[in-house]
């Protein structure tokens, strides 16, 4: 850890008591110290009172200053309250009612799950063009990867529904898994790029260029291998990855694609393999 140059705090721990001889280690002689520091964190409420001065200049025109914007009412929670709320709750996770224990248990602030679910609204309404912006440059992008994970809201089963880039993600949360859900999500229908997934069928109306998820091909092929022991499952895992690990190299060294050969040779080995898997099946 990188020494603080200029610590927060200091705590002299001196020796106390006395000598063997009988003197006060308050008088000892020839001190030196050895310094070593501990990283500390402290949480606690801080209450800031705002006050608004109003007068009357001598020609009798009365002027006042005015409040933040955001202090509306006698008693607030104010901006670092609201965003450790919205931290807690939208990005680690943490469900409101744990959340409000934090705040009370940690930092003596009682606040309700009303309360943080209305400033995560009012933090969602904030956000909106942001949201906007990465849904369009989502559609723009060359290669989108799209999914769907079944997630409990109020125990009713819903569908959280993603399309993501390499650096970009939305998402839509809907009761329903299939078209009528990806639909309302609006993106997909406007969506020009190659569209990687698994082999849910209900990607494949929309008019874009496809790709299945090689995590979904390993994940079958496993299957395959366990209840048939059928060889050709394996070879066919031993290809994909062979193929992922030249391709990640090839990206290491600044190609934006493999060789058209070792492209060939990937192909023709594919051939092969799912010949195999023909003619076992």
């Amino acid at each position: 850890l990188e020494q603080v140059s200029n610590p927060d705090q200091i705590e002299n721990h001196r020796p106390t008591g006395h000598c063997s001889c009988g003197r006060s280690l308050d008088e000892l002689e020839q001190v030196s110290t050895e310094r070593r520091q501990s990283i500390e964190i402290e949480i606690k409420k801080v209450v800031v009172e705002h006050v608004v001065t109003k007068g009357v200049c001598r020609c009798g025109r009365h002027h006042q200053g005015n409040f933040p914007e955001w202090v509306k009412a006698p008693v607030q929670y104010g901006p670092s309250v609201k965003g450790l709320g919205a931290y807690m709750t939208e990005y680690q996770l943490i469900p409101y009612a744990r959340t409000s224990e934090f705040f009370r248990d940690i930092a003596d602030i009682t606040i309700s799950f009303g309360t943080l679910e209305k400033n995560n609204r009012m933090g969602a309404r904030q956000l909106k063009p942001i949201v906007t912006a990465i849904r369009h440059a989502l559609i723009q992008s060359p290669v989108a990867h799209a999914d769907e994970s079944g997630m409990r809201v109020n125990d009713a089963l819903y569908w959280l529904h993603v399309l993501s880039s390499d650096t970009l993600t939305s998402y839509w949360i809907h009761p329903k898994r299939g078209r009528e859900a990806l639909d309302e999500f609006g993106l997909l229908e406007l969506f020009e790029g190659t569209l990687v997934h698994d082999h849910w069928s209900a990607y494949a109306v929309y008019d874009c260029l496809h790709a299945f998820c090689n995590s979904h091909h390993l994940r079958e092929l496993i299957g395959i291998k366990e209840t048939t022991e059928q060889a050709w499952a394996d070879k066919l895992m031993t290809l994909l990855l062979e193929g992922k690990k030249e391709a990640e190299q090839a990206r290491e060294n600044g190609l934006q694609a493999l060789a058209a050969e070792r492209i060939t040779h990937y192909q023709n080995r594919y051939d092969v393999i799912i010949s195999e898997g023909e003619t076992a099946n």
